[in-house]
Parts: C-alpha cells; sequence; structure tokens
C-alpha cells in the first residue's frame, strides 16, 4: 500500500514498520522463550548439582551440563549465565580450574548481556582465582585488576571487594613482593 506523503512522493510506510515490528517481536521472543517449567526445570537441576558434587561427581557434572544444555536450547540469558556459573563452580570445587575458566567466562559474557555489571563482579574474582591456581599468575593479575577497576568505577565497597584485595595481594606475595602485597 502506496501513501502519498505531503510533498507529493509515494512511500511505503505501513509495510516498513510492519517489518520493523515483525523484527522486533521475533527478537524479543528469542531472548524469551522459556517456560516457567523450563525455569524450574534449571534451577532444580543447578540445585541438585551443588549437593551431589561430594557424593556423586559424575551425575552432579552430568545434571549441571543438561541445565547448561537446555538453558542454551531456550536461548534464556540468565539461566545460561547462571548454569554456566554453576558448573564453573563446580570444577572450581574439584581443583579443575582449566576446565572451569571457559565457563566463567560465558557467565559473564551473559551476565554482561543482561547489564548485571555487578553480578559478574565476583565471578570475575574466580576467574582470576582460576588463573592463580594455574599458575598463570599475569593473567591472574590482569583480570584482578581490571575487576578492581570496575569496582572503582561503579563505587562498590562490599567483602566481594575484600576478598578481592586479598587475591591481589597474594599475588604480590608469589612475586615475592612483600611491600606490594600489604
Amino acid at each position: 500500500m502506496k501513501l502519498k506523503s505531503l510533498n507529493g512522493t509515494f512511500c511505503q510506510k505501513p509495510t516498513l514498520i510492519f517489518v520493523f515490528l515483525i523484527a522486533c517481536f521475533s527478537l524479543f521472543s528469542q531472548t524469551n522463550s522459556i517456560s516457567q517449567k523450563d525455569k524450574n526445570s534449571i534451577e532444580s537441576w543447578i540445585s541438585q548439582s551443588k549437593e551431589l558434587i561430594v557424593s556423586d561427581e559424575s551425575k552432579a557434572f552430568d545434571i549441571a551440563k543438561r541445565a547448561v544444555r537446555l538453558a542454551k536450547e531456550k536461548k534464556a540469558t540468565l539461566e545460561i549465565a547462571q548454569s554456566e556459573y554453576n558448573l564453573a563452580l563446580l570444577y572450581k570445587d574439584l581443583s579443575m580450574s582449566a576446565d572451569a575458566i571457559p565457563h566463567y567466562i560465558s557467565a559473564i559474557q551473559n551476565f554482561t548481556k543482561l547489564d548485571s555489571i555487578a553480578t559478574c563482579l565476583p565471578i570475575k574474582s574466580n576467574l582470576g582465582r582460576s588463573y592463580y591456581a594455574l599458575g598463570d599468575y599475569p593473567m591472574a593479575m590482569e583480570t584482578y585488576m581490571k575487576n578492581l577497576s570496575k569496582y572503582e568505577e561503579l563505587k562498590i565497597r562490599d567483602k566481594s571487594l575484600a576478598w578481592l584485595l586479598r587475591y591481589i595481594g597474594s599475588v604480590f606475595n608469589r612475586e615475592l613482593n612483600y611491600i606490594k602485597a600489604m
């Protein structure tokens, strides 16, 4: 349908508006296509995996990975972030730092998509701890210092900042730089 504009030219505004609305609706439905049942399943699996990690590691990981798969299948950003973070923590609990790193990174990326920057701060500290556990002190320090600047930027002063400062001190201590460690 063509509409005559004020200057006498014709345009197809209704078509353009319709296409734009369809695109917006499609994007919205892709990012929010998770039912309450699926959310509950993911939350339950995360909880179960945390409980099972001490008694049945294999089952704990199977359940945690099931939560990640469902969240990704549903393109549910928050649930992806939560389930990836849970999986990273399970690996950390078993001192499997190298395996935890990609899951920390995925959780950070997904929480960032949701503008949950403050939620990312403790996760980034845990990411730095994984690098530290692997003996990659420069990468741990880089991760910690970037995280510290974010704490300062957001003016957050809480116990997770105190832990971050402790971690930074640990790297300086490892490097035998006792003055900076204090």
